[in-house]
Parts: structure tokens; C-alpha cells; sequence
């Protein structure tokens, strides 16, 4: 059986591993040059869901509670990332026209 310690490190290192694995994948299609905006946007939304889904998950098994409750976490948790990330997209196209427009 592992402590909760464990359980925090082992999911919190999958994330960290995921995401140099994921940066080191980027920069070998791109053949050693830095990575784009949008690689690096979702690559950033990518590992933060699959941290913010880890610990949900971590957290329901420590409290015995039920899955249901577990998968409408996480779709929640997956519906405010992409919001944000629509968010600040247009936040994002919205000063650019601005900038065209002048």
C-alpha cells in the first residue's frame, strides 16, 4: 500500500515527465528550433489538465467517493481550461484586428 505522499509525487512526476517529453517531442519535429506560441499554449493547457485530472482523481480515491461524481470533476475541470483558452484566443485575435485596422 502507498502512503498519500506517494500518491501525490508519482502523479505529479507523470505530469512533469509528460510535459519534458512533450517540449522534447516539439523541438525534435521542429527540428531544434523553439517551440511555436501555439505549441507552447497547448502544451501549457495540456499539462495543466492533466495535473488538475490527476489530482481530482488522487483526491476521489483517498475519499472513497463515487466515480460519477469523479467524471463530472474532471469534465468540468476540462469545460473552465478550454474556456479559458478561448478566452484569451480572442482575447488574443481581438488585439490584432485592432492592430491591423490602424
Amino acid at each position: 500500500m502507498t502512503s498519500r505522499f506517494q500518491d501525490l509525487l508519482i502523479g505529479n512526476g507523470a505530469v512533469v515527465v509528460f510535459a519534458v517529453m512533450a517540449w522534447a517531442w516539439g523541438r525534435t519535429v521542429r527540428l531544434g528550433r523553439p517551440l511555436t506560441v501555439v505549441q507552447k499554449g497547448m502544451l501549457l493547457y495540456a499539462s495543466v489538465f492533466m495535473l488538475g485530472l490527476a489530482n481530482t482523481m488522487m483526491i476521489f480515491s483517498w475519499f472513497d467517493w463515487s466515480h460519477p461524481k469523479m467524471w463530472a470533476i474532471i469534465s468540468s475541470w476540462g469545460v473552465l481550461l478550454a474556456s479559458v483558452a478561448w478566452f484569451q484566443h480572442h482575447r488574443g485575435t481581438r488585439t490584432t484586428v485592432k492592430k491591423n485596422s490602424d
